[in-house]
């Protein structure tokens, strides 16, 4: 085995990521853009656990998850886009004022990204942290998410 792996079959002839439609290295295995792209996608995921209109949050989902989207976590096993935002009426609703947000760089590396969040309070006192692993659909959408 050579070190380079061979071009990402999804790539229309190796030459553009089909989420960025930018070009890629002949022997490239990930897009560089996408991973810099993933900020603002994860971010906009974390704010999606603390708007408080309902048809907002299922107007943002849409952009944000693929209709299959799978979310674990130690007090979820989530399956598809209803059953996020039934997921997220019920955490506002028992821990009402807390908004998640990332802390630090968001690591990524072939459809998956990594990144920190931290709970806070209304007041901004921290009530928590975490790690979520994010996979990304073709299309560029959230396909799942692991809390850990």
């Amino acid at each position: 085995m050579g070190l380079f792996r061979k071009k990402r079959p999804d790539w229309d002839d190796g030459e553009r990521c089909p989420r960025c439609r930018e070009r890629v290295p002949e022997n490239a295995v990930e897009c560089m853009m996408c991973g810099l792209a993933l900020a603002p996608l994860c971010d906009r995921f974390l704010a999606l656990w603390s708007e408080p209109d309902p048809d907002r949050r299922a107007s943002e989902r849409g952009q944000l998850a693929s209709e299959a989207i799978a979310v674990r976590d130690g007090y979820a096993a989530i399956e598809g886009r209803d059953e996020l935002l039934g997921h997220i009426a019920a955490c506002q609703q028992f821990m009402p004022g807390v908004s998640l947000v990332r802390s630090g760089d968001v690591r990524y590396c072939q459809g998956t990204a990594v990144h920190d969040w931290t709970a806070r309070a209304a007041d901004g006192t921290p009530r928590g942290q975490g790690t979520n692993v994010v996979t990304l659909a073709p299309d560029g959408r959230i396909a799942g998410v692991v809390g850990v």
